[in-house]
């Protein structure tokens, strides 16, 4: 579930009933849940870049189709926008440092 903010600087977004967190929201990128299997090789692509060990598709469709609301892309809203992909890369790369 997902709302937006009056001010438009943040989403509002609920796990369930009682977990609720804020995603900031930055020019050029837009935060949504996993929503279905046209995600999926995107999701397997990005989390297998840090796994020691290739899983299988079945594996991340119990995890997706389980909890769905745990998975947040950050998805560049303009396909020109290279500095919304920068970002999106640099992220990953500074967590593995």
């Amino acid at each position: 579930k997902k709302q937006q903010d009056e001010d438009d600087t943040t989403t509002t977004t609920k796990r369930n009933d009682e977990d609720e967190f804020t995603l900031p929201t930055i020019d050029g990128i837009e935060f949504v849940n996993y929503i279905n299997e046209e995600q999926l090789d995107d999701v397997m692509r990005l989390v297998g870049q840090d796994l020691s060990e290739p899983y299988s598709v079945f594996t991340y469709r119990y995890f997706l189709h389980r909890w769905p609301q745990l998975c947040i892309l950050a998805v560049p809203t303009d396909d020109d926008d290279d500095d919304a992909n920068k970002t999106t890369e640099g992220v990953g790369e500074n967590r593995r440092q």
